[in-house]
């Protein structure tokens, strides 16, 4: 099983991302759905049967408290992911680094690539400057705070058509003390 932790996106959010979206530039650009966006925090891949129970007690082990995030930004990676950003929060990458530091004492290689958020809005392999103006005009004001009470693990299944990802679990945050 693939698997990876996630942070998921509210509903609301997602659906205010999809009409943004410019159409007609790319024939191959494959836009994100709605319901498949998401901020990746650790990425862990194969995972046999017989580890999945011990990660899963392991990774419920991980106490944070709720943090707020806000999407801002878009640029896209050499390999064709067209990104909106994640601007910089300590909530966030400390539940990133607990989460990083549990999967690889977990004997899960996750590697030591400086942790990029972003939550990828569509693929392509070949980006033309014409789709990355217009989606920096249509996403150039484009401010969208959320709160962020819990995480997920998905196993991601990959079709010809694009991953699937499905939630094989649920973790929540501890609420502050006072």
């Amino acid at each position: 099983m693939r698997l990876f932790t996630a942070i998921d996106l509210p509903r609301r959010l997602s659906e205010q991302l999809n009409p943004l979206l410019p159409s007609g530039y790319d024939t191959d650009m494959r836009w994100s759905l709605p319901e498949q966006m998401h901020i990746t925090l650790v990425f862990i891949g194969e995972v046999a049967p017989d580890q999945f129970d011990p990660l899963l007690t392991a990774i419920a082990e991980i106490e944070f408290e709720p943090f707020q995030l806000i999407c801002s930004g878009v640029g896209h990676f050499p390999s064709g992911i067209v990104w909106l950003g994640i601007e910089a929060n300590e909530g966030l990458q400390r539940l990133q680094q607990k989460l990083h530091h549990c999967i690889d004492q977990q004997g899960f290689h996750v590697g030591r690539r400086r942790y990029r958020p972003h939550i990828t809005l569509g693929r392509c392999q070949s980006l033309s400057p014409e789709l990355m103006t217009q989606l920096a005009s249509n996403l150039a004001a484009f401010k969208a705070p959320f709160s962020v009470d819990q995480f997920v693990l998905k196993s991601s299944q990959l079709r010809p058509d694009g991953a699937l990802h499905t939630t094989e679990a649920v973790f929540l945050a501890e609420e502050p003390s006072a």
